[in-house]
């Protein structure tokens, strides 16, 4: 595979999230860069201590990103607690996570952004985007944001709040929808992630009715006879709408990026249906985590085998519970 773990996974989602990093934590651990040591409370897999083993020179820009987002300075031999960089605890008889040190947890997540800065460069640079995704939807989200909620502001003067409503409802729940790891949302593994899905499911469940409702009464007036100023108005309001709604098909791949996205997905496939070959376990598992199926890879995997992460024996429920404290680790840290 002539893309790491994480680049992989970004081609085909157009997004970085808690499992490309993941990824790359395995794929470090498997070439030498570090290795990890499982720490346990209450007899509950809880923390992880990371020992530099190697100078990360010549390592990937992003791969250095994410060594020094955990190990900061330290020298090869030299060693820390997952919890301290992130800044984030797991507390094992509530399932969730406590923080630790809000500076820390917020300097970790600019180094995550900094790492999907460098993913997403990387990928433009070897051709497979003709563009900068995040570079493009950010400039998309705020043409539109911009144009949406701008032509509404003198709907909103007229007493009809609406158009307004509907565009900062639409801009909410657009951001809301695009960031949500569809995969780990549906499966909620601890108290805080099931917290989650309940908050997500009432802002829906609220939200979207009312922004659908706010829509239909902003086209009946728009389009109501005599109100010429308010159908510009309303036409740069609904261009700006919809620029925010295609807004990630706007991120475009070129030739190679769509040819290597598709036979991406065909690799995705075969981890998670158990065509991919058995003797490649190590190799493959850093993929089958950027591409959200280790769950599915594991289950044909039964029995002891060595844990990529620690070099143990384990069994795959203890692998996937060492792979799902990571993800939660990151993504809790991500999200505060």
């Amino acid at each position: 595979m002539n893309l790491s773990p994480a680049l992989a996974g970004a081609l085909i989602d157009k997004n970085v999230q808690a499992q490309e990093i993941t990824a790359t934590i395995i794929d470090l651990v498997l070439r030498g860069y570090w290795q990890f040591r499982e720490i346990y409370r209450d007899g509950k897999l809880a923390d992880y201590e990371l020992t530099l083993l190697r100078d990360p020179g010549s390592a990937a820009a992003h791969e250095r990103e994410l060594i020094k987002a955990f190990l900061g300075s330290r020298r090869p031999g030299e060693s820390r607690l997952a919890s301290e960089a992130t800044g984030h605890r797991p507390i094992a008889w509530l399932g969730g996570f406590k923080s630790l040190d809000e500076a820390t947890a917020r300097i970790f997540v600019t180094r995550q952004e900094a790492i999907k800065d460098q993913i997403f460069s990387q990928l433009t640079g070897q051709g497979y985007f003709a563009r900068n995704p995040r570079q493009i939807l950010k400039l998309v989200l705020l043409f539109g944001s911009f144009a949406s909620v701008l032509s509404s502001l003198p709907l909103l003067w007229l007493s009809f709040p609406p158009p307004f409503l509907t565009a900062v409802g639409w801009l909410f729940f657009f951001l809301l929808v695009h960031n949500i790891d569809w995969r780990r949302l549906s499966q909620p593994r601890t108290n805080q992630q099931l917290v989650r899905l309940y908050i997500f499911l009432m802002i829906v469940a609220v939200c979207l009715p009312l922004t659908l409702w706010g829509f239909v009464l902003t086209l009946a007036y728009i389009f109501s006879p005599g109100n010429w100023f308010v159908g510009i108005l309303g036409g740069v309001y609904l261009s700006g709408l919809f620029i925010i709604s295609i807004a990630n098909a706007l991120v475009g791949k070129t030739k190679l990026g769509e040819i290597t996205s598709r036979q991406l997905q065909d690799y995705r496939q075969a981890l998670s249906t158990g065509t991919a070959k058995p003797d490649n376990f190590s190799s493959d598992l850093p993929y089958a985590v950027a591409f959200g199926v280790e769950d599915l890879y594991l289950q044909r995997h039964p029995g002891q085998i060595v844990s990529p992460l620690t070099g143990q024996p384990a069994t795959a429920e203890q692998l996937l519970a060492q792979i799902n404290l990571l993800n939660n680790l990151l993504d809790v840290s991500s999200t505060n």
